[in-house]
């Protein structure tokens, strides 16, 4: 395998640049000792995250104490131009996209001592990895509709042609539910990795970067990254509902498709060459079986198996939501095959069971909480009993003036076979002795 891995995984933690955008309310500020902010119309007032790329900070501006996020890099790393270059992109595709369900920029500068820096929106709440590790699994319809809103945010992305190229449970945060009260949002976050795809930019597209990537370069997060990333190929949006698919994976499962594989080079191969599992096999839950298509066409190996765009997986997801709300009669809890593209077909039963197509609410709410985990699976057949002995019309008992059954020994026909010879030669032999009696008389 030829490829340059350079994954932000493999650097060491102290390497990586973090970036929460969230901070603890409960604890004081923890200014630095010296506020790198300094000179600009922002102020320090807490250090959020950092690694070897940069520093992430939770800060306030000084006009309009407007709090906000600011993203910077570090001093020593300010003569690497692709770096520069990567962070001018990264934020002027966020400030493009203005939608609910990225995270927002609103200012991109330098301080005076020539740091460039990137200013966002704070927000509170914390990352799906967060909440994953906290709750271990996201019921059905909450992860459907957590991975909708994830592909909103991407649908406004490739619409300007830029490719997020690193979705992952930490660039998906979701926000704590407004004061007011109401449903909780999903921000995609980092687009430190975004491409601009040539062909489908347009003149309100932010400029490609100076540096390109080179081809066969590999860049993303090993677990989530698509095939075509894996092997350094050039990418497009459907490397993006791929990574997607492997987060709703892991909310439906709470692990990601190839959590069985260790290393990187075995991560590549797994993702280029195995098929995973339909989610069913490992959830703690009942998984609908159209869900499981859903998922596993977007982990396809080949981008043009998998769904055109981001709005096509949304439709298809909008469905099953749409029929766990209603309990469509065709949402099928039979496990689902590695073969995405075949209907369900299950046929209904008699008897009510996780085997047969039924509403799936009704089922789960009828079932104990042990039959509802893991797929669904049929129930063994009972043993065969042995047909009972032929019997003959029985004989009266006249000494207790009852009649006995008479049971009749079932022979075989080469026993029949064998009989019939004997006889015959037993006759054979008669008809030759009178024959012989008769010449001697």
């Amino acid at each position: 395998m030829s490829a340059i891995i350079e994954t932000r995984s493999q650097r060491p933690r102290s390497q990586q640049l973090e970036m929460p955008v969230s901070d603890d309310r409960s604890s004081g500020p923890r200014p630095p000792a010296a506020d790198p902010l300094a000179g600009t119309p922002y102020r320090t007032e807490q250090l959020l995250g950092g690694g070897g790329m940069g520093e992430v900070v939770a800060a306030v501006h000084v006009v309009l104490d407007r709090r906000v996020v600011v993203k910077l890099l570090r001093r020593e790393l300010m003569q690497h131009p692709s770096l520069v270059d990567r962070m001018r992109l990264e934020a002027q595709s966020l400030a493009l996209l203005a939608h609910p369900h990225i995270v927002a920029v609103t200012d991109l500068g330098q301080t005076p001592a020539g740091r460039p820096y990137v200013v966002m929106e704070r927000l509170y709440g914390r990352t799906l990895r967060a909440e994953l590790k906290a709750r271990r699994v996201f019921p059905v319809a909450e992860a459907i509709e957590y991975a909708h809103q994830a592909l909103a945010g991407l649908a406004a992305a490739h619409e300007r042609g830029i490719v997020h190229r690193d979705i992952k449970l930490d660039n998906l945060f979701v926000c704590d539910p407004p004061a007011g009260g109401g449903a909780r949002q999903l921000k995609l976050l980092d687009f430190g990795l975004a491409k601009i795809i040539s062909e489908a930019a347009q003149r309100t597209s932010p400029a490609p970067l100076s540096h390109a990537t080179e081809e066969g370069m590999a860049l993303g997060t090993p677990k989530f990254f698509s095939p075509e990333q894996a092997r350094g190929m050039r990418v497009d949006s459907r490397a993006d509902l791929y990574s997607l698919g492997a987060v709703l994976y892991a909310l439906l499962t709470g692990r990601a498709p190839f959590d069985h594989v260790h290393g990187v080079i075995e991560l590549i191969r797994a993702h280029v060459y195995e098929v995973p599992a339909p989610p069913s096999a490992h959830a703690p839950q009942t998984v609908p079986t159209e869900l499981d298509r859903i998922v596993l066409r977007a982990l396809e190996k080949r981008p043009e198996d998998r769904f055109e765009s981001a709005p096509a997986f949304a439709s298809a997801l909008r469905e099953v939501a749409r029929a766990l709300r209603t309990s469509a009669p065709w949402m099928s809890t039979e496990p689902a095959t590695a073969s995405p593209r075949r209907g369900a077909a299950a046929a209904a039963t008699a008897e009510p069971g996780p085997d047969r197509t039924i509403p799936l609410l009704q089922w789960a709410a009828a079932q104990p909480p042990a039959a509802r985990r893991g797929p669904a699976r049929l129930a063994p057949l009972p043993p065969r009993e042995p047909p009972p002995p032929r019997t003959r019309p029985a004989a009266p008992d006249s000494t207790r003036g009852t009649t006995t059954p008479i049971r009749t020994a079932r022979r075989s026909p080469q026993w029949v076979l064998l009989a019939l010879v004997a006889a015959g030669t037993l006759l054979l032999s008669l008809v030759t002795v009178v024959i012989v009696l008769r010449l001697l008389g």
